[in-house]
């Protein structure tokens, strides 16, 4: 009988409680991003194989075999899904497909399912929705956001931005989108070091770590693990989880209340104070002259 401490087995049982596999896929939303034809439809495919046969997905285990629902959005996809699958798995054992996930489909999921995989969002958003607009992205994620809150976790795929737009390292359309999850995996074609693809994977409660991943086609393709390793993090940005869910709630406070709003002292201000922040005024250094400011956490230093 091994003995353990507590301490140990409560951060074990909050990890359970964060995670449906462990530092890649989160219990409450996962979004799942990357140009086109960078293989996120690969990874999703394989990612609802081995939570519907309890195996495991790049490497980490999976607990116990669950049923997935699948929300494919775009014209004609279902026939591919389909044939990749059977690749696997031709008796698609606890795997549901939604025909209308637009419609109720969606939140009938919960009834028959307990992990929801939508591929994509923009096959998702009303036909005359705007990315780039968060009052129009938002009820439909408000949509997804219900079904976590009574216990499902939804992986949700995304396309990246278009080269030339942050180098295509971010998701399409409003910081909404970003703010959602409360974890991220970025797939991208990798042009250097081991394997073919890279897997990024980052969120609040594990660091950030880099999956170099191959694509390999031995009778079903699929993704394996050429190398993994956590993200080195820079000391003077190092941030504490405490710190990250911090900042969280205030990139979602703006993303909420400051559509339109100058970049004023006013502004500043106003968004400081719902936040818990004092600002402190501090001389200017520069050449021009003029004022800054700066912002102090009460308690923080």
């Amino acid at each position: 009988m091994a003995i353990v401490p507590l301490f140990e087995l409560a951060q074990q049982v909050e990890r359970d409680r964060l995670f449906v596999i462990d530092g890649l896929v989160s219990s409450p939303g996962t979004l799942v991003y990357g140009q086109p034809k960078a293989g996120k439809s690969v990874l999703v495919t394989q990612l609802a194989h081995a939570l519907a046969n309890g195996e495991p997905f790049l490497g980490v285990p999976a607990d116990k075999p669950q049923s997935v629902a699948i929300a494919l959005t775009d014209a004609g996809a279902l026939p591919e899904f389909i044939s990749r699958y059977a690749r696997l798995d031709s008796t698609y054992k606890n795997v549901t497909s939604l025909t209308e996930p637009r419609g109720y489909d969606l939140e009938r999921s919960i009834e028959n399912a307990d992990v929801l995989i939508v591929d994509n969002l923009d096959g998702l958003l009303p036909s005359d929705a705007d990315l780039n607009n968060r009052h129009t992205v938002k009820p439909t994620l408000e949509r997804l956001t219900k079904l976590i809150e009574y216990g499902m976790p939804v992986v949700l795929v995304h396309h990246a931005s278009k080269p030339g737009l942050g180098k295509g390292k971010t998701p399409m359309g409003t910081q909404f989108i970003t703010s959602w999850p409360r974890h991220i995996l970025h797939l991208e074609v990798n042009g250097q070091g081991s394997g073919t693809h890279q897997l990024t994977a980052r969120g609040n409660h594990v660091p950030s770590t880099v999956y170099r991943l191959a694509l390999e086609d031995k009778g079903s393709l699929h993704f394996a693990v050429a190398q993994a390793g956590e993200v080195e993090q820079k000391k003077d940005g190092h941030r504490d989880t405490a710190t990250r869910d911090r900042n969280l709630r205030m990139a979602r406070w703006i993303v909420a209340n400051c559509d339109g709003l100058s970049r004023n002292k006013a502004a500043a201000n106003s968004l400081l104070s719902s936040a818990g922040v004092v600002p402190r005024p501090i001389r200017s250094t520069s050449a021009r002259g003029g004022s800054r400011w700066s912002s102090r956490v009460p308690g923080g230093g």
